[in-house]
């Protein structure tokens, strides 16, 4: 009796679900002590942060490169990155410290926003919360692509967009 596997004759009941909720503390805890998540842009005085995740990383990194900005630029505009090895669930002590004193929160992910609506869950009632955009933005308008295949040309023009807002020296969409 005891553990956190699923045994014969369990049927669905409030003991599986848990057994759920104890694996995912689990994993958090894991997630915490063996730092899965990678800080890609340390920035000290930063107040945007960009989160990304899996093959949406290489495709924002190579849109860092067709817009001519290296990742010391973004740390001299005070934009943080930071780059999630387990995207379920988000280890949120890590995530709480990257955040801390952002204004705005990018998120970068493939197909469903499953990082992004962590994110705003772990935020929600926090003092001091960054906006969060990902697939939308604070509007409620599309921002990046959630349909199809994500690519560094169907990222740049959001990505493009979103630092000149905050950054307007930073304008490389004439590339």
């Amino acid at each position: 009796t005891g553990g956190l596997h699923y045994r014969w004759p369990d049927l669905p009941s409030l003991t599986i679900e848990q057994r759920l909720h104890a694996k995912l503390d689990a994993v958090r805890a894991f997630a915490r002590v063996n730092s899965i998540d990678r800080q890609v842009v340390a920035s000290a005085g930063a107040t945007v942060g960009i989160v990304t995740a899996g093959k949406a990383h290489a495709d924002f990194m190579e849109v860092l490169r067709r817009l001519d900005i290296s990742t010391d630029t973004l740390a001299a505009h005070g934009v943080r990155v930071l780059k999630l090895g387990l995207t379920y669930p988000i280890e949120p002590t890590r995530m709480r410290d990257f955040a801390r004193g952002l204004k705005e929160l990018l998120v970068i992910e493939e197909k469903g926003p499953v990082v992004e609506d962590q994110l705003r869950t772990l935020f929600y009632n926090a003092a001091d919360r960054p906006v969060i955009v990902g697939k939308r933005d604070a509007q409620e308008q599309p921002l990046i692509p959630a349909l199809g295949e994500l690519r560094p040309s169907r990222l740049i023009s959001a990505v493009a967009d979103w630092l000149v807002r905050h950054f307007p020296d930073l304008d490389r969409r004439h590339l």
